[in-house]
């Protein structure tokens, strides 16, 4: 049986786990290389386990004997690798995934950053050189065509970043909007080279989560300010409105609640925790998975209410859904 060697950035992460559990049925398939970002505590239990020939976390603070630290090049580099897995978050990617192009590796990413802000390195790459870029999730997947298309007629992506949306101002201490992660921040504006070309970027900071995001400035499609008072108070009546339950089956409407949730609108975000609020008449009970999404959804809405009403958000959103502790 052919022997596959496999490295994985951000195994730590939900994808990298899910690659790790394919590895353990998969008897062809061999770790390489494992890194996390902090969460040593897992990588520890994971290079226990598999025993890869690399190791590296963005905190160093890994105490393990003969440790065998090196750097995400290095290991996307490894001339005995055949499949990297790309699964972190920001831009710090972008480096290793064209490193290892360089060498004809095959790429597996899930990391949107990196196609966002170096879509045309990346094609440069895939063009030069033998590599493959397979993506694991619908983000990279929807950039991979526009890089299958770019061959055919380069002057569209041209024309992608002169649309009006990708041409709004936004200032450092500004809150904003990220479809898949909610309210930011914006605390830098920051310029740095990329294979010679220089690019500038919006740093995000999303509190939540402890994350920062780097958005190029001339691909912010995805960004949009907070709401205003206006809008909130929109979606305060909203939240009040009668529940619209369609008559299909859960999976569909499940499909449904988590695309408004992803779409980042704040009427969309509001429908759903309205529907889903358990409190209503509609809902007698509600499954597990019903309580996630209402709760992502409860807390994505709550977290831009509070950019304009503080800590009265919540108070006032229970009293819109009539819910009580």
């Amino acid at each position: 049986m052919l022997e596959n060697l496999l490295a994985s950035l951000g195994s730590t992460g939900s994808i990298g786990i899910q690659t790790l559990e394919i590895c353990r049925q998969s008897p062809n398939l061999n770790i390489t290389g494992l890194t996390c970002n902090s969460n040593t505590t897992l990588l520890k239990k994971q290079i226990d386990e598999f025993h890869p020939d690399y190791y590296w976390a963005n905190k160093k603070n890994i105490n393990i004997e003969n440790s065998k630290l090196n750097s995400p090049i290095n290991i996307a580099t490894d001339p005995n690798l055949d499949i990297l897995v790309v699964a972190t978050e920001g831009l710090s990617s972008l480096e290793p995934v064209l490193k290892s192009l360089e060498k004809s590796k095959t790429i597996a990413l899930a990391n949107k950053e990196s196609i966002l802000c170096g879509a045309d390195l990346i094609y440069e790459k895939l063009n030069k050189y033998s590599g493959k870029l397979i993506p694991l999730d619908s983000e990279p997947a929807s950039v991979k065509g526009i890089l299958s298309k770019t061959n055919k007629n380069p002057k569209k992506i041209n024309k992608i970043k002169k649309q009006p949306t990708e041409k709004r101002i936004y200032n450092v201490k500004d809150y904003v909007v990220y479809p898949k992660h909610g309210v930011g921040k914006i605390v830098a504006i920051e310029r740095a080279k990329i294979e010679k070309i220089n690019k500038t970027f919006y740093k995000v900071f999303i509190e939540k989560e402890k994350l920062t995001l780097s958005i190029p400035l001339n691909q912010q499609s995805h960004l949009r300010h907070v709401s205003s008072i206006n809008q909130i108070n929109r979606a305060f009546t909203i939240l009040k409105s009668k529940p619209k339950i369609k008559r299909t089956m859960w999976s569909r409407r499940a499909q449904e609640y988590e695309q408004k949730i992803n779409s980042g609108k704040l009427y969309d975000l509001a429908e759903v925790v309205r529907d889903l609020n358990k409190k209503t008449d509609v809902i007698a009970e509600q499954s597990y998975s019903e309580r996630q999404l209402f709760e992502k959804a409860y807390e994505r809405l709550k977290s831009e209410f509070e950019v304009i009403l503080g800590e009265k958000a919540k108070i006032k959103m229970d009293k819109a859904l009539n819910r009580t502790e």
